[in-house]
């Protein structure tokens, strides 16, 4: 394939094309793209990487739990501290994994018709990985 020396950001790390993992790739296109369709915990859990609770020992931090509050809705803070048990990637896997399962109307996976390969948003005619092009 052509390209292979390309490399993505994928989730906070590099991912180069030839060690390619499609899991990877697709959750953080789900999470790109489609966080609208996500639960206020998945959101909450998924987007910090401290817990953003009511009772935290920062002022800060309490601050924006009730901003989050306002904007997403109500998570309790058990459910917080019970969802940050789960290794950080894999509970983004399972919310892609979930919107697949229960939105799988509203998610759009493009996907490159040459290599299959997630591309970068559900609209583009251009795959990142391989540099095909198409037109509808």
């Amino acid at each position: 394939m052509t390209g292979s020396s390309k490399t993505k950001r994928f989730l906070g790390w590099e991912m180069p094309a030839d060690q390619y993992d499609d899991e990877i790739a697709l959750t953080a296109y789900v999470w790109r793209h489609y966080r609208h369709l996500m639960t206020a915990l998945e959101i909450r859990v998924g987007t910090y990487s401290v817990p953003i609770v009511s009772d935290s020992p920062m002022e800060k931090a309490r601050r924006v739990c009730e901003l989050l509050e306002e904007r997403d809705g109500h998570v309790p803070d058990a459910a917080i501290y019970n969802a940050r048990l789960i290794d950080s990637l894999e509970f983004k896997k399972q919310t892609m994994r979930r919107l697949l399962r229960d939105c799988r109307n509203d998610v759009k996976i493009n996907r490159c018709p040459k290599c299959e390969r997630v591309t970068r948003s559900p609209t583009t005619e251009r795959c990142t990985w391989c540099g095909h092009e198409w037109r509808q």
